[in-house]
């Protein structure tokens, strides 16, 4: 099924499509939605946030509410796109490679918020809207599980160690010191000893 994705992500994020190729979304053209449009569109998104949440003064909440809040609508666009890709897979593998892929966008959304919002409360709402969105992809993802297929479970309390480790070396005053350096090394251990492992049973890959 062909649809103009492009467009679909500039309407729901409230752009005209006369900035689609000024902001980099998407061309105005017509063409098959895939996964990797959806993960595309997903560190666009990430990435022009950080641009713009850099530019903000520390004080003015309020913007820094706006672009926290449109980056948020940005997350619903890719699920809206994922609800429509999911649609033409005629496979129930297919259908879930879709909304396991959605889950993944969704964690990286919150992640980026999870980081931000100690020193920004405001987007305590929007985190919450975007993790309502992961239930619903996970939901969904369930669904089309085959039947033997494990879930990759990541206890929340690892996301939350993965989180304060990466604000930790990320956000950093000094992204050189020490302390920084050693906020990284442990976040890559955790990721090795905390994650990969689960991942690997559940695809059944060896490391």
């Amino acid at each position: 099924m062909a649809s103009c994705w492009g467009m679909e992500f500039a309407r729901c994020c409230g752009m005209k499509p006369r900035l689609q190729v000024a902001s980099g979304w998407a061309r105005n053209t017509r063409m098959t939605l895939t996964i990797p449009d959806l993960e595309n569109l997903q560190g666009t998104a990430l990435s022009e946030f950080e641009k713009r949440a850099a530019a903000i003064p520390p004080e003015q909440h309020e913007t820094f509410a706006q672009e926290v809040a449109r980056l948020e609508g940005q997350l619903e666009a890719i699920y809206r796109m994922a609800v429509l890709l999911q649609r033409r897979e005629e496979s129930m593998e297919a259908a879930f490679g879709v909304w396991d892929a959605m889950v993944r966008i969704c964690d990286s959304f919150l992640w980026k918020l999870e980081a931000l919002r100690r020193d920004h409360p405001s987007c305590a709402v929007s985190h919450d809207k975007m993790l309502d969105l992961r239930l619903a992809a996970e939901k969904r993802r369930e669904m089309h599980r085959k039947p033997g297929r494990e879930a990759a479970m990541i206890p929340k309390e690892v996301i939350a160690e993965l989180a304060e480790l990466f604000d930790r070396f990320n956000n950093a005053f000094d992204p050189t010191s020490d302390e920084a350096k050693h906020a990284e090394d442990q976040f890559h251990a955790r990721i090795e000893t905390a994650v990969l492992p689960r991942l690997w049973v559940v695809g059944n890959v060896t490391p």
